[in-house]
């Protein structure tokens, strides 16, 4: 299982780890939730999983514990601006 990480306002995560991520973007109609990946091996790249988006929080840290598994990744931050 991963440790998840929440990130303060301006903080960024490690520049050397594998981890995956949970940003937040608010709509009109609520918030969706996305889930970002970033490995060692993808040359030091975020990019998404999926182009699909989460009506909640919980929904997404599923899915990126999915993704950790996957990858390899020990972390799953969570950002939320």
């Amino acid at each position: 299982m991963s440790s998840v990480v929440h990130l303060k306002w301006g903080e960024e995560p490690k520049a050397d780890d594998s981890y995956v991520m949970i940003t937040r973007l608010g709509r009109i109609r609520g918030e969706d939730y996305y889930v970002h990946t970033r490995s060692n091996r993808s040359m030091g790249e975020a990019r998404s999983w999926a182009d699909e988006s989460f009506a909640s929080l919980a929904s997404a840290l599923r899915e990126a514990e999915t993704v950790a598994n996957r990858s390899g990744a020990d972390i799953i931050y969570v950002r939320m601006p």
